[in-house]
């Protein structure tokens, strides 16, 4: 038997901010963003201009267990798109996936931006790609090829101008129809200021949007913009990643890393990618109400940075397979859907224990009929037993010590719902003469105890002693007085730092 404090808690101060994301992907690091399985994950294929913000935009996108990058297209912008198409396989081939097809396409007879030659020579020194310049297509052979070839509706992201998406329309409009929506870097067109990539290519931009096309174009003022300054580049070159060590090479450059001294570089392209990712960080508006055009009016970019370091670490939800709605159409993840005094946390908690917590959460709270604190345990109890066992929901067996007598007995709906172990299934026994917030988990041939840290139970039982004396025992106020704290633990609380754990 092997005895651990979950490690999280020894890293030091300067480093709290990803403290617990650096070591998830630590001890998590056999989890790849790979493992959903084809049908939990959508097809999107990326075009880019290849800027230094469309490849930390394609890193993310990798990393991202709700999508499949199926191909990845190259305009000219940035970079050429020829030297941009193999510059696309030196970011490829360091994280694995050079099996991603390449296509590059046509040149627009414009000068270069002046910003050309660095982002050309990027960095790219010493990056060999692990296939020859001859396996990348003319694009729009690839764009038709990948369209009529999946069986399924593709998302297009496109980070530079619109040029091969209007060729596409204009060649193939049965192929551009298998788009089920394009997210644009970039702004409408006729606009009082429109953006580089617009007015890079104009006629592909109106083009783009006389087509029937689901568009949401994304611009964000300087203000919103997640900052890639030294405090950002400080936290990714601390991690372990493949993609975070390729950021840190493409930025550690005399060149590069003065610009991020100086604070120049902003997420441009990533905040379409967290958007993506998660809804709920970005803002739309009908642009016009005959087509089905989205322009962005805002987004949350302190859970936008949160979110983005926590991708790049591992990924929040890249280790669990989703629990998929059986009689609902989608787990509530707006502020819009959620009651009043949860809509200024639902940004933040998904942004940092992700998707797949968050449901369960909204479930249990449903189910458990308050916001109770030991009920929310139970849910991140059961998160990181399935992170730490590898195992599918529904697929673990639980015991649970924290017998039957509330509030301690809370945990047990939050196990419940989190693990798919319920009582209804007899997959969850409840020891009934035990009082602590403690289960063990069991799932092919590996068990696991986990144990809620000392500290954290005597600050909720200090916590629930003084909503006594002050509101009187389960009295309306005292219940509201619990629901406030919860959502407090809720926020506060890391899954990664806050168990005790034994593996057997």
């Amino acid at each position: 038997m092997r005895i651990r404090t979950t490690i999280g808690r020894l890293l030091s101060a300067s480093h709290t901010e990803i403290m617990s994301i650096v070591l998830l992907s630590q001890l998590l690091l056999p989890f790849t963003a790979n493992q959903a399985s084809a049908h939990e994950r959508r097809n999107v294929i990326v075009d880019t201009d290849v800027a230094l913000d469309d490849v930390r935009a394609i890193l993310l996108l990798l990393r991202a267990s709700q999508f499949e990058v199926v191909g990845i297209v190259t305009s000219d912008g940035a970079c050429s798109p020829q030297i941009g198409a193999r510059n696309v396989q030196c970011v490829l081939s360091p994280v694995g996936r050079d099996d991603i097809p390449i296509g590059y396409g046509d040149t627009l007879g414009q000068p270069a931006p002046p910003w050309r030659p660095m982002s050309e020579a990027l960095g790219w020194a010493g990056i060999q790609p692990a296939r020859s310049d001859d396996s990348i297509s003319l694009a729009l052979d690839l764009l038709a090829r990948l369209l009529t070839s999946s069986g399924e509706r593709v998302t297009y992201v496109c980070l530079g101008p619109m040029t091969n998406l209007a060729s596409l329309i204009e060649a193939d409009t049965a192929a551009s129809e298998l788009i089920s929506e394009v997210w644009y870097s970039g702004t409408l067109v006729d606009q009082a200021s429109e953006s580089w990539n617009t007015l890079r290519d104009t006629a592909a931009a109106r083009a783009v949007y006389r087509s029937a096309l689901t568009v949401r174009a994304i611009e964000l003022p300087d203000s919103e913009l997640i900052r890639f300054d030294s405090s950002m580049f400080e936290h990714i070159a601390d991690m372990e990643t493949e993609s975070a060590r390729l950021i840190t090479k493409l930025h550690s450059g005399e060149r590069t890393g003065m610009l991020v001294r100086n604070g120049h570089f902003r997420a441009c392209d990533e905040s379409v990618v967290l958007g993506m990712i998660e809804p709920s960080l970005i803002s739309f508006r009908r642009a016009d109400p005959l087509l089905p055009h989205f322009e962005s009016t805002g987004f949350n970019s302190d859970s936008g940075r949160a979110l983005y370091l926590t991708i790049l670490s591992q990924g929040v939800d890249n280790m669990l397979s989703p629990r998929n709605p059986t009689v609902l159409d989608h787990f509530p993840a707006d502020p819009s859907e959620l009651q009043g005094d949860i809509k200024p946390f639902v940004t933040d908690i998904i942004a940092r224990y992700g998707r797949e917590e968050w449901n369960c959460a909204i479930l249990t709270n449903e189910f458990h009929q308050h916001l109770g604190i030991y009920s929310i345990v139970g849910v991140k109890m059961g998160i990181i037993a399935r992170e730490l066992l590898r195992a599918d929901h529904g697929s673990l067996r639980v015991v649970s010590h924290a017998g039957s007598v509330p509030p301690m007995s809370c945990l047990n709906d939050g196990l419940q719902v989190s693990t798919g172990a319920s009582l209804g299934h007899g997959a969850i026994r409840v020891v009934e003469d035990s009082t602590r917030v403690e289960a063990e988990f069991s799932s092919n041939n590996r068990s696991l105890r986990l144990k809620l840290n000392d500290d954290v139970v005597a600050r909720i039982r200090s916590d629930i002693r003084d909503a006594i004396a002050k509101y009187g025992d389960l009295t309306p106020e005292y219940f509201a007085e619990v629901r406030r704290l919860a959502l407090q633990y809720w926020l506060e609380l890391d899954r990664a730092t806050i168990f005790e754990e034994r593996t057997e």
